[in-house]
């Protein structure tokens, strides 16, 4: 994906941002396995990254439709991997995706009719 839009750093740029002074956003969760981890949150407060990196990951999104570089930029550092999205329910992230996508895009739906 980073490849597409010319900046092979574009993830990591967007996921080390500093979260100060940005929108946030409350999403509850659950996880797959049958046994709660205690350690593992039940609520996720998903925060939105600076302005530009938003331009980047609406550009991103507007050529790839991929919800998940979006999901993870906007998840707090010690949650922001692919293993930690695997664990969810698929309802979990599909609210979480939901939520991160209206922090960073928040008339994404609008886009991804326009472009069927």
């Amino acid at each position: 994906m980073e490849n597409l839009i010319g900046d092979g750093t574009i993830a990591s740029q967007i996921l080390g941002q500093s979260r100060k002074g940005r929108r946030t956003v409350e999403v509850a969760v659950e996880y797959e396995t049958t046994k709660p981890n205690r350690s593992l949150p039940v609520k996720i407060t998903l925060v939105s990254p600076a302005e530009e990196d938003c331009r980047k990951l609406r550009t991103l999104f507007a050529e790839t439709l991929d919800t998940r570089v979006i999901a993870l930029a906007c998840l707090p550092g010690q949650l922001r991997n692919e293993g930690f999205l695997d664990q969810l329910t698929e309802e979990s992230r599909t609210r979480l995706t939901n939520a991160a996508l209206g922090l960073v895009i928040p008339e994404w739906r609008t886009l991804v009719t326009a472009t069927m």
